[in-house]
């Protein structure tokens, strides 16, 4: 399959050179470059009474560069504060020196803007300062810039220097007399960058201001539709007031037709650039969250500048509340990406997108995968349901990701390197979801139902199979089992027909649509084992258990036949380390048609051997079991499959055995948490050496960094942070031994396991 994504900065980057203007293009050596980007303007370090005036304040680094970049975006309008220059010129440029350094690696460009005037005061359009009547003071705005320019000369990542943010003079002959003489300055010590000279408020040029000039203007009208001044008054498109409190009608087209009302300001200005042959920075637009339409609004903004030919800067990155105009909102101290910081997903699946559509490469998706069933809705004990994606490659990834319901959500992104990101959607319900990326990728889906918590594996569409086994069924032994749904997807192009066999039902049969139909199969009475799912007419279908257990949620995908083995290890057992573990039963399925003689070893009890006949299943358990690894192994050669199924005091569980054949000298885990939640009281990975030689092994928490263990073979070592929180979580053996991995997580009373992926 095909799909347009953008170009990366980083391929535009690979050129070379300066950012230059020819007429009212933006060109890279020779070649005209489209700048899209966004605001990080630092409010919470600014000063002004905005923010502390602090350098070590600013919550921007390395990774959120590479997450936007990852979106398309390839500009950051920079947010600078003349205090944090004059407290201290050297920390200054040292930290500055560090944006733009992490700029420049992401492949992002930056226009630095000074946001308060040398006496510490912000203009804002809104508020004039002493700046105009204050000679000295213009000095010192002019001598800085002279002297940022003079160190930045030679820095490609640098696309311009913004001279301030929103001057508003008495007279705006005074700012563009002033920016004038500061434009001379820059270019007498730099012969690389423009500079960015900002309209006054009525955002109207009526003239030329010399050579290596960006004109550059603001936009938010209506204010009364795109602040909270009047919260959920306006819809757009729709009827609001306009600055001079009449009321006009503001669409796309009404601001884009000069015979109307509203076409005015900044769209003036950007007709003016055309005809002045001179480029054009949309420097800042958007919207508070107020009304309907407001994610429409911003992407007719978008459009509007691309329609022009703008470069352009979303406002904003993140800001401290969801009703400011961030994509992100969350406390101004903390970074994105931290467990307090939201995201408005409307606004970044709508801005992602857009990116795509604007034009880029063509991407072969070279990797397909799908989770049975996503539910937000269906039940307000389903809180959170997050998709995690781990690209554990050395190049960056594009993904797709799409979660059904009314209205379910899409995602377009790019992950970089090594990179983990989650997605979520508040009305999603339904199956299957659907993920692909341009390279293999690591996924899992983690839920929060009601105080339990479950993570279940991506289902590769390659690994969709004929014949799927699930070793027990049971909605009869306890009124704890409030629901077990056998899920089937197919992923084929041909229809797919269907038996379903469940212990005190017998057969049930369905045709599964292609590309992506689902059945759900279930049984009042059921109890027992195995649970069998035959593509009759052999097309290859995905298969997963799905169960309700009193207040939890658990998921666990079939086994294919193939999957047998003679040898299965599960990395833990325990009856006995805290009374809420209830029962911990090793569930054995024979789905070969000779008997099996199998031997169960739990660490506390010894080895248990039984015969398991053909079809069927066994379970074993050890009241004083306690320990790790539980070796499950087939002694007559004969293939077995095998489950772990542990009730914690009302949540279960389940967690299929792994084979040596499994193990790798790297694995991932896409996430890690003992801090965004109380309810995390417990978040350990186990590593089991099945081989016969010792295994050196790092184990990589966020949160605590690498921990290096040797596990002797055959035995087993956990590893754990209780500062631990974001992901991956990486399994290596630098000498390249082979060992398998799992993760088990006490989430308030509820537990849950899941194994790593190489």
């Amino acid at each position: 399959m095909l799909a347009t994504f953008p170009l990366t900065p980083t391929t535009a980057r690979a050129a070379g050179g300066f950012i230059t203007t020819s007429g009212s293009s933006f060109v890279l050596s020779g070649q005209e470059i489209r700048l899209r980007g966004l605001n990080m303007n630092n409010e919470q370090a600014l000063g002004a009474a905005i923010g502390s005036g602090n350098l070590s304040d600013i919550t921007i680094g390395a990774e959120d560069y590479n997450r936007v970049a990852g979106w398309g975006i390839n500009l950051v309008r920079f947010g600078l504060s003349f205090t944090w220059y004059q407290t201290d010129r050297n920390a200054f440029f040292k930290s500055i020196d560090g944006q733009v350094a992490a700029a420049h690696a992401a492949g992002v460009y930056l226009i630095p803007v000074m946001f308060t005037t040398p006496a510490d005061c912000y203009e804002g359009y809104g508020h004039t300062c002493g700046i105009w009547s204050s000679g000295a003071e213009q000095q010192r705005l002019l001598s800085f810039w002279q002297d940022f320019a003079r160190h930045y000369a030679g820095e490609t990542a640098i696309a311009g220097y913004d001279l301030l943010n929103e001057p508003a003079p008495p007279n705006v002959s005074q700012w563009l007399s002033l920016a004038q003489s500061i434009r001379d300055a820059v270019v007498a010590v730099d012969a690389n960058h423009d500079v960015v000279i900002e309209a006054g408020s009525d955002s109207l040029f009526s003239g030329l201001l010399g050579a290596r000039v960006i004109y550059s203007v603001h936009g938010y009208a209506p204010l009364s539709m795109t602040t909270g001044a009047t919260p959920g008054r306006y819809s757009y498109p729709g009827n609001a007031p306009d600055w001079d409190g009449t009321s006009r009608y503001w669409s796309y087209q009404s601001m884009t037709d000069p015979t109307s009302a509203v076409y005015m300001g900044w769209r003036e200005s950007f007709d003016w650039a055309q005809a002045s042959k001179v480029p054009i920075f949309y420097g800042e637009f958007g919207t508070q969250p107020f009304g309907n339409g407001w994610v429409q609004y911003v992407s007719e903004q978008i459009d509007l500048a691309e329609r022009w030919g703008a470069a352009w800067a979303l406002f904003n990155y993140h800001e401290p509340s969801y009703g400011d105009f961030g994509i992100y909102y969350g406390p101004e101290s903390a970074r994105v990406g931290d467990p307090n910081v939201s995201v408005k997903q409307d606004l970044l699946t709508m801005l992602t997108t857009k990116l795509a559509q604007l034009g880029g490469r063509t991407i072969s998706w070279q990797y397909t995968a799908m989770y049975a069933w996503y539910d937000r809705i269906s039940s307000p004990g389903f809180l959170a349901d997050d998709i995690h994606v781990i690209n554990p490659n050395s190049t960056a990834a594009a993904i797709s990701l799409t979660i059904p319901g009314q209205p379910g959500c899409s995602f377009l992104d790019q992950l970089g390197a090594g990179e983990d990101r989650h997605y979520g959607c508040p009305t999603g319900y339904g199956g299957p979801v659907v993920l692909q990326a341009s390279e293999r990728v690591n996924s899992s889906q983690r839920v929060q139902y009601y105080r339990s918590f479950n993570e279940v594996l991506a289902l590769p569409v390659t690994s969709a199979a004929t014949k799927f086994f699930m070793p027990w069924y049971d909605h009869s032994s306890s009124p704890g089992f409030l629901n077990d749904n056998v899920h089937v997807v197919n992923p084929s192009s041909a229809s797919a027909q269907v038996d379903v066999t469940i212990p005190g039902c017998g057969d049930q049969s369905a045709t599964i649509p292609p590309g992506g139909g689902e059945s759900i199969f279930a049984c009042g009475s059921g109890y027992g084992g195995p649970v069998v799912v035959t593509s009759t007419n052999g097309v290859p279908v995905l298969a997963t258990q799905r169960v309700q257990y009193y207040g939890s949620f658990n998921e666990v995908v079939a086994h294919p036949a193939q999957a047998a083995g003679v040898s299965l290890y599960f990395p833990w057992y325990d009856r006995i380390s805290n009374p809420g573990f209830l029962a911990d039963n090793v569930h054995v399925m024979n789905p070969g048609s000779t008997d099996a003689q199998v031997t169960v070893s739990i660490p506390g009890c010894g080895g248990q051997s039984w015969l398991v006949p053909a079809l069927a299943t066994h379970f074993f358990n050890c009241d004083s079991g306690y320990g790790g690894p539980v070796s499950v192994a087939s002694t007559n050669g004969v293939p077995v499959l095998a489950s772990q199924r542990v009730l914690y005091y009302q949540s279960f569980n389940e967690v299929a055995a792994q084979s040596p054949g499994a193990a790798a000298a790297l694995l991932y885990m896409p996430w890690f948490d003992r801090i965004s939640s109380p309810g995390f009281l417990g978040d350990n990975v186990h590593v089991v050496n099945p081989g016969s030689g010792e295994a050196q092994v790092a184990v990589g928490i966020p949160g605590c960094g690498s921990q290096v263990v040797a596990v002797a073979p055959g035995g087993e070592h956990i590893f754990t942070c209780a500062s631990g929180f974001g992901g991956p979580v990486t399994v290596a053996t630098p000498a390249g031994t082979a060992v398998l991995a799992s993760q088990r997580v006490q989430y308030y009373s509820s537990f849950n396991e899941s194994g790593a992926e190489p």
